[in-house]
């Protein structure tokens, strides 16, 4: 199996063939964007390219606000709406079609904005 990413973002790209050399890169026409939890959005983009073998990822923003935890996932709009220290997760999800199949994998950061 030859796994590829696949992105319309061309500095996303370039970031994660420097991290792994040895998946090739894709580039695809940017995907409508969807308002939608951070599994669905995913499932969105892969079944909507349907390319076996081929990783897309997705991140977003988790932040507390008075004890709730809130997806961010429009961050280029509400970046500024963010306060000091508030407790924050970077969630990257990647989805991935395989024998017919969408697999999701899930990674997060903990930390405060600073």
């Amino acid at each position: 199996m030859s796994l590829k990413l696949a992105s319309s973002n061309q500095k996303k790209l370039k970031e994660y063939q420097e991290l792994f050399p040895e998946i090739a890169s894709i580039t695809i026409n940017d995907q409508k964007e969807i308002f939608a939890d951070k599994d669905l959005i995913v499932f969105y983009k892969v079944k909507n390219i349907n390319m076996p073998d081929v990783i897309i990822e997705d991140t977003i923003l988790e932040i507390e606000d008075n004890g709730t935890w809130k997806e961010v996932v429009d961050i280029k709009y509400t970046v500024r709406q963010l306060k000091k220290e508030q407790r924050a997760n970077w969630v990257v999800t990647l989805g991935l079609l395989k024998d017919n199949k969408i697999l999701l994998f899930r990674g997060n950061i903990q930390g405060r904005i600073d």
